[in-house]
C-alpha cells in the first residue's frame, strides 16, 4: 500500500493576493516571452573539410611500432620505454 501524503502534510492556502508588484512581474514575463530573441551577428568559422582533425595515435599503433623499434634495435632488452616513447612521437609527427 501506498503512503498518501496528503493526509499527513498540512494544507497550505494556494490562492494568492495580486499585488502591485505580483502584477509587475507578470507582465514583465509577458513582454520577454512576446519579444523576438537576437539573432547572433558573430560569424561561424568555416571549417576545412580538406583538413580533418589529427587523431591522436591508438595505444595499438603505438605498440606496433615500438615492437618494429625493438626488433629493429637486435631485441635487445632494456630499451622499451624509450621505443615505446619514439613511437608515440614518431606517429604524431606523422
Amino acid at each position: 500500500m501506498l503512503f498518501d501524503l496528503e493526509l499527513s502534510m498540512p494544507k497550505v492556502s494556494t490562492t494568492t493576493k495580486n499585488t502591485p508588484a505580483k502584477k509587475a512581474a507578470s507582465s514583465v514575463a509577458v513582454e520577454a516571452s512576446t519579444v523576438p530573441a537576437k539573432k547572433s551577428t558573430a560569424k561561424k568559422k568555416a571549417s576545412s573539410a580538406a583538413e580533418p582533425a589529427p587523431l591522436a595515435p591508438t595505444h595499438h599503433d603505438i605498440q606496433l611500432l615500438a615492437y618494429d623499434l625493438w626488433t629493429q634495435r637486435g631485441r635487445q632488452h632494456g630499451g622499451d620505454a624509450q621505443d615505446w616513447l619514439s613511437a608515440e612521437q614518431q606517429l604524431q609527427n606523422g
